[in-house]
């Protein structure tokens, strides 16, 4: 079973949407598709989804074409509401029924999911008595509940806390390892680098960057130090042709051109008696990767 996108374009009048995409999910895990609010994030999703027919390009789910409405399919879009007077079990066991689940595995799924995000006991409460937090994980669950093998996402940490987002991303990543296959379109980079193994950047519909985030960093290597000591070593580190980044309460940061300029800096700072307390050399976050892909430096 996979998930193929193949050398998908997509046209909107003057506009190219989508230019020549192409990734593939070989296995259960979470893909994240980054990128701004016009970058063709959405547009993909609904490519994937079949509301969209590409003009060029294929699209396949464990060999086949993905339909619109299809049980296999979970989908969270990026505008969504709920029945508020509707009770939370019941809204769920609909949208499972909507997907053709029969409503008593409906209930049994719904019930499970309500538990494993600490809201079993809010099954019989409407939705208009819910704080938008539980809203959130309501909407959240409303694309898992009929059980999906493929689940795309839109936006889906678009306005929730950061406790609701912790909690949304244990769950995928619980159903990543159940052989779920996940898509989550988002602009939160440092929510992705969380949780994704894999990832596309769309910028302006064109793909910059595409494949596994580990691989991805590693073949950046190491571009950061950060430092901590008793005393301010920034005029050397500078002098040594390294860029301060950051300043916090106790550490800094810097960016250095390998391994070999941060030991230099190590090597002065031990010849004059001082310790550093912190010294780590890392590789780049996906957010610094991320601005260099679309500014051409890091930010």
């Amino acid at each position: 079973m996979a998930l193929k996108v193949d050398d998908l374009y997509k046209r909107a009048g003057s506009r190219v949407m989508l230019d020549h995409v192409n990734f593939e999910m070989k296995k259960p895990g979470i893909f994240a598709i980054i990128g701004e609010g016009d970058s063709g994030k959405t547009e993909l999703m609904r490519e994937l989804l079949g509301l969209s027919e590409p003009d060029e390009g294929e699209i396949s789910f464990d060999g086949s074409v993905i339909l619109s409405g299809s049980l296999a399919v979970g989908y969270l879009p990026e505008e969504r509401g709920l029945y508020r007077k509707a009770g939370v079990l019941e809204q769920l066991i609909y949208f499972a029924a909507l997907r053709g689940m029969p409503r008593r595995s409906a209930r049994r799924s719904a019930k499970a999911l309500l538990e494993r995000m600490n809201m079993g006991h809010l099954e019989k409460a409407s939705m208009e008595t819910l704080d938008k937090d539980e809203r959130d994980k309501v909407l959240f669950l409303s694309a898992l509940v009929h059980e999906p093998k493929l689940i795309l996402l839109d936006e889906p940490f678009r306005t929730a806390n950061p406790d609701v987002i912790e909690e949304m991303t244990d769950l995928m990543k619980e159903l990543a390892k159940e052989g779920r296959y996940i898509v989550i379109a988002t602009r939160e980079i440092e929510v992705a680098e969380e949780c994704c193994d894999n990832l596309l950047l769309l910028h302006n519909g064109k793909p910059l960057l595409s494949g596994n985030l580990r691989e991805i960093k590693r073949a950046y290597g190491h571009t950061n130090l950060v430092l901590a000591a008793d005393v301010d070593v920034t005029a050397t580190a500078i002098d040594f042709g390294m860029e301060l980044i950051e300043r916090r309460e106790d550490e800094t940061e810097y960016r250095i051109q390998g391994d070999d300029m941060a030991a230099t800096l190590l090597e002065h700072m031990l010849s004059q008696g001082f310790r550093p307390t912190k010294y780590e050399i890392r590789e780049p976050s996906l957010q610094e990767i991320y601005h260099a892909k679309i500014g051409g430096q890091m930010k």
